[in-house]
């Protein structure tokens, strides 16, 4: 597919699964028909194993200079800038055509989350900076929380083929019911945040998680910073249902027992510690390490 105002190293690369089914072959046609009215269109099959990137590798370095078109949610926009980064070819611009459960990174960019408009966007919009997180050597694109929202994504994943993005908030009233707290250091730029039980440690690119749970009050993905949300904890288990309740509602931040700060680099260490990652989950480690890498992706958004 081409159009008479398509340039030489314009267009775009669409990164799709093609064993999702037959309804989403025909919307990935119909996304590809809108990309088609704003310049040369390859469709580029990735396949669905995260452990199997050689399609995805072969997508981002023969893209030419066009715009890589990441079609599905947080995770597959993890793993293409995952694979980005460690081929070295974060100079591409990207697109987001959301189809994922959440839509996290896509809410935080201001993007549409309908599919089609959100794929003629791409065509018109320019491609601004955008913020990653470096975790534990690992890219992060929205957030990573530490503890509790580890738990939340594992009890979520139970209900989140029938429920969606519902799944999410169900997940952290579950979790912070039966979760044990951890015994964490929580530093944001040196200076320390938190030190004592703790139920959560979340740090923020974007400003929710779990499909619009706005987690991380104020955070931008071009600022520079990250926003760090601490729960400490109280009551017991009935203290960890209030955080859960209290965060699904967006009113955790007012909890006497929840730290909130900003910066560029954030240290948690103490007892180890599982993290979710973009609803990747992190194995547990008894130190973790997070710094703002500025204006490192060409995101086309608003």
């Amino acid at each position: 597919m081409s159009s008479p105002t398509d340039a030489a190293g314009q267009g775009f690369v669409v990164l799709a699964n093609p064993a999702a089914g037959s309804a989403d072959d025909d919307l990935t046609d119909q996304i590809t028909d809108r990309l088609g009215q704003y310049g040369t269109v390859v469709l580029s099959p990735i396949g669905d194993d995260p452990d199997d990137d050689t399609a995805l590798d072969r997508a981002i370095t023969e893209a030419d200079g066009r715009c890589l078109v990441v079609v599905g949610g947080d995770g597959s926009l993890h793993r293409t800038v995952a694979r980005m980064t460690a081929l070295d070819r974060l100079d591409l611009e990207v697109g987001l055509v959301p189809l994922g459960t959440g839509n996290d990174l896509a809410r935080g960019a201001t993007l549409t989350l309908d599919p089609l408009a959100a794929a003629s966007a791409i065509g018109r919009l320019k491609a601004r900076p955008m913020d990653l997180l470096i975790g534990n050597d690992s890219v992060i694109v929205n957030a990573v929380h530490l503890g509790l929202g580890a738990d939340a994504a594992i009890a979520a994943s139970r209900w989140k083929s029938r429920l969606g993005a519902a799944a999410y908030p169900l997940g952290a009233v579950v979790a912070g019911t039966w979760s044990t707290p951890w015994e964490l250091k929580v530093t944001v730029d040196g200076r320390v945040l938190h030190d004592g039980m703790t139920v959560l440690a979340g740090i923020g690119n974007g400003p929710s998680i779990g499909g619009g749970t706005r987690m991380f009050p104020g955070a931008r993905l071009d600022d520079g910073q990250a926003v760090v949300v601490v729960a400490g904890n109280r009551w017991g288990r009935a203290g960890r249902a209030v955080f859960g309740r209290s965060l699904r509602h967006g009113q955790h931040g007012r909890l006497p027992w929840v730290r909130v700060a900003r910066g560029r680099h954030i240290e948690v260490t103490g007892e180890p510690v599982a993290g979710n990652a973009d609803g990747e989950i992190w194995s547990a480690s008894p130190s973790w390490e997070v710094t703002v890498n500025p204006a490192a992706l060409r995101l086309r958004r608003p």
